[in-house]
């Protein structure tokens, strides 16, 4: 079998854009350091492409696809940067983007799919996008995320996690896509299978805010939360009345289930890549805190409080996917145009957002970096590059 077995070099980047305008000549920086020269696939990802609007967000309520000027932009701009490649797929939900590129590899098949997790589960604020495809006997699936954001909403983010981990691509929803419109269904989303080039819109995992027994707000939008950065929130009193209101437009929602396994991803797939802004925080108590603590010539030392590596030893998300080691500062917050940490009067607490996990048979990484010259969001893009093993 060992003999049968060859290696693929893959690259992913991850940025969150804040809405700003996107460039070319940042594009190219991000290409430059991610150096393509001897990678197969690239995937990419952008969250915050564009500002939230009824028509970008609405998924559950508009059925037809939404394109902003800057989604162009990031496409054109990527295709330029990545001579020699060819944008194989490519999907959207909200404000997040994906796209595949390859060169020099023959792939089987892809196909795409989307998962809000925002308002009530029923707008695309907050969500993934997905490609996956196959080389040869292997397959593969490149996720594009961004989870809920605010310091004290993790179990939110936990349970979006497993939302997206329960939805994608779940066999019992085959409604092509077409854009960021989605559909719901009554089953639990725990089923899951390698399948052929189908594409797929399934959004059937139960909804975040009812998915986690320690989600103690129901989602509710706390307008006290000194992390407040600007996006369209949950605005809701509590989780009940999002489901009631559901009902009242839909007369469905997705089911609620305790059991719904946070592994099947992993599971229906050979190779899998989990990129964006997951918006997990430092645990710190406060910007002071941190400036006491941060050490520019050793970051790292505040990875101790990191909340997703403390969230995946509890095995409470993520649960055996790997993450390279991190040796860069906070990707996350910074004034937009600088090198300087928030200094608005929130002062938020500067976090490693910006994260690459992947599964861990046949991977191995090799790089992963922020890009930290590129100072046109509040986040700095973050790459990694690992090599696979595929049959």
């Amino acid at each position: 079998l060992v003999e049968k077995m060859r290696t693929l070099h893959v690259g992913t980047v991850t940025w969150n854009v804040a809405e700003q305008e996107v460039r070319t000549e940042d594009i190219r920086a991000i290409a430059s350091v991610l150096d393509p020269s001897n990678l197969q696939l690239v995937f990419v990802t952008a969250q915050e492409l564009a500002p939230p609007t009824v028509g970008s967000i609405a998924g559950g309520l508009v059925d037809f696809p939404v394109e902003s000027p800057n989604q162009a932009t990031w496409d054109a701009a990527w295709a330029d940067a990545l001579e020699g490649y060819t944008m194989v797929n490519a999907a959207t939900c909200g404000g997040v983007r994906v796209n595949l590129f390859s060169r020099g590899v023959e792939l089987n098949s892809t196909s795409c799919d989307v998962v809000a997790c925002g308002v009530g589960n029923l707008l695309n604020n907050k969500g993934a996008a997905a490609i996956r495809t196959s080389v040869s006997a292997t397959s593969f699936l490149f996720v594009g995320a961004h989870l809920n954001a605010h310091a004290k909403k993790v179990a939110r983010r936990n349970a979006d996690f497993r939302r997206i981990d329960a939805a994608l691509f779940n066999s019992n929803n085959n409604r092509n896509y077409g854009g960021p419109a989605f559909v719901f269904s009554n089953n639990n989303g725990a089923n899951g299978e390698k399948r052929g080039p189908t594409f797929f819109n399934s959004q059937g995992a139960p909804p975040a805010a009812e998915f986690s027994s320690d989600f103690s707000d129901g989602g509710a939008y706390d307008p006290d939360d000194d992390d407040t950065d600007g996006d369209f929130e949950e605005r809701s009193s509590s989780a009940t009345t999002t489901r009631s209101a559901a009902e009242s437009l839909f007369g469905l929602v997705p089911t609620t289930t305790s059991s719904t396994p946070a592994r099947r991803l992993l599971e229906c797939h050979d190779r899998v890549f989990f990129v964006g802004d997951l918006n997990y925080r430092l645990t710190v108590p406060d910007r002071d805190s941190f400036d006491v603590i941060f050490d520019a010539d050793r970051p790292t030392k505040l990875l101790e409080y990191d909340e997703l590596k403390d969230q995946i030893q509890r095995k409470k998300a993520f649960r055996d996917y790997d993450e390279s080691p991190i040796n860069f500062p906070p990707t996350y917050k910074f004034d937009i145009g600088t090198d300087d940490y928030d200094t608005s009067k929130k002062r938020r607490v500067p976090s490693w957002t910006d994260r690459v996990l992947s599964s861990t048979e046949g991977v191995a990484p090799y790089e992963y970096h922020a890009v930290n010259h590129v100072r046109r969001s509040d986040h700095k893009p973050v790459y990694a590059k690992f090599a696979i093993l595929v049959e």
